[in-house]
């Protein structure tokens, strides 16, 4: 057997003021166990060493996330899709915003119904751009694309960016973990909404919030 590891000083600090602080509202072991929808035995048989983790935990949720420093609103979809395992993607028209380039999406922000400008134009490049990297950094995210042939024509962006569009979506369809899929024009017309769904792997229940609209200035897709 390894031998067992002395709890550090934090963590012994930590124990004994979440043992004082139970004591001084007058909740018992059992009862502490239940609010934590733990058994008893689980809560009493958690070491003293292992605490070190749960307040390595608590440092985490702490912390702000990334986009904090970016976004006002639209924070609770960059919330969920921060701690997503995997997302579909179905839309017609426009490329998806993890598949743009910074032009394309540019244009798309400029070009909307409320366009954008200045710093809000920036702030919403830069929140998308650091979105991207969740294809590519752990835990990478696992996507499929379903869009229209239209999204990959010379509309948003013409010339050197919309080639430069065309390869990022080959760029990003040849990882392991992006699936692209395109309907032809040639097959007809399509029945339906732009739609996402994303699934989060939670305390072993799938979550699957659907969203839409991938032309919104909110990051949607």
């Amino acid at each position: 057997m390894g031998k067992m590891r002395k709890p550090g000083a934090q963590a012994r600090r930590l124990a004994r003021t979440l043992r004082a602080l139970r004591e001084e509202v007058g909740m018992t072991q059992y009862e502490a166990a239940k609010r934590l929808h733990f058994s008893h035995a689980k809560l009493s048989s958690v070491p003293v060493t292992e605490w070190d983790h749960y307040l390595a935990l608590r440092e985490r949720a702490l912390e702000k996330a990334w986009w904090h420093e970016y976004v006002e609103e639209g924070r609770g979809y960059l919330a969920v899709e921060d701690t997503a395992s995997s997302i579909r993607t179905f839309g017609f028209g426009y490329v998806p915003g993890l598949l743009q380039t910074e032009e394309y999406m540019r244009e798309v922000f400029i070009s909307a119904s409320s366009p954008l400008t200045g710093a809000a134009l920036e702030n919403t490049v830069a929140v998308r751009l650091r979105r991207q990297r969740r294809l590519t950094e752990d835990p990478v995210l696992r996507l499929h694309v379903i869009m229209d042939e239209i999204a990959l024509r010379p509309r948003v962006c013409t010339g050197a960016a919309h080639q430069e569009q065309l390869r990022t979506v080959l760029e990003r369809a040849a990882l392991p973990n992006v699936t692209v899929q395109v309907l032809l024009e040639a097959d007809g017309a399509h029945d339906g909404d732009s739609i996402t769904l994303i699934e989060r792997h939670l305390a072993g229940a799938t979550v699957s919030p659907p969203l839409s609209d991938p032309r919104s200035t909110l990051p949607v897709t």
